[in-house]
């Protein structure tokens, strides 16, 4: 096709395509854009003021979290994002784990264990060697075993399942760094035998495990984990104080 013409479609089903002239085209999509509004409510856009800012791709704030039933926060725009041609936005859910939206679909909110940890400014491993080899740690693999709005410390694992199952569990220190949590030798053994102790220690005589208030039908490393959050997060605090 020759470069200098564009093909655009004014019908629904992209039928009906029309050649312009390139140096039109960009007049047209100029009025495009600065005529956009919400699919919605039909109102523009208001990005720099205002409760109206383009959240997807074609729909307003306000709109979005009326069709999510009002079940978000929203906590503003995701600030890490330099060179994406997208916008991402960010949301609370009643648990305080952060979803997002971004304008390059209307699709609903997805959640992320990454942005949640990062929003409450705890560090995220994005590697780590093993066996003589740098393993990377990817996004959407990573679950946390403890409270991240409360808690100064939480256990973080990595969990891999695809080809060969390995997990990677560390601690993650809030406006601090991420270290590996080993079982075998160090201070994170010793907080882990510490917390597998006191996990066992909650047994009751009907065979239930009690954490946070639960009953727990049975033995979890995982909630093992959850106690050795309480109990770094209990020892962090504690140094920060007599400081």
């Amino acid at each position: 096709m020759n470069p200098q013409v564009k093909i655009v479609y004014l019908d629904a089903y992209h039928s009906h395509p029309i050649a312009i002239a390139e140096s039109a085209f960009a007049d047209i999509e100029r009025q495009v854009l600065a005529a956009r509004v919400c699919r919605i409510c039909g109102l523009p856009y208001t990005e720099e003021t205002g409760n109206r800012p383009r959240v997807t791709q074609n729909i307003c704030l306000v709109c979005y979290l009326k069709k999510q039933q009002d079940t978000y926060t929203f906590v503003g725009k995701d600030e890490t994002e330099s060179t994406s041609h997208y916008t991402t936005s960010l949301y609370l859910d009643v648990k305080g784990i952060v979803h997002y939206s971004t304008t390059s679909n209307d699709n609903d909110p997805e959640e992320s264990i990454e942005m949640t940890l990062r929003f409450y400014g705890f560090p995220v491993p994005d590697s780590i060697e093993a066996s003589g080899e740098q393993i990377p740690l990817y996004a959407g693999n990573w679950y946390i075993h403890g409270d991240v709005r409360n808690q100064s410390v939480v256990v973080i694992e990595f969990i891999k399942r695809i080809d060969d199952y390995r997990h990677f569990p560390f601690l993650s220190y809030k406006q601090g760094e991420a270290v590996l949590l080993d079982k075998r030798r160090g201070n994170t053994r010793r907080l882990y035998l510490a917390a597998k102790k006191q996990h066992e220690a909650s047994k009751d005589r009907r065979g239930y495990y009690h954490l946070h208030g639960r009953e727990i039908g049975n033995f979890s490393e995982t909630n093992v984990y959850y106690i050795v959050s309480d109990l770094a997060s209990a020892e962090y605090d504690a140094k920060q104080q007599d400081k």
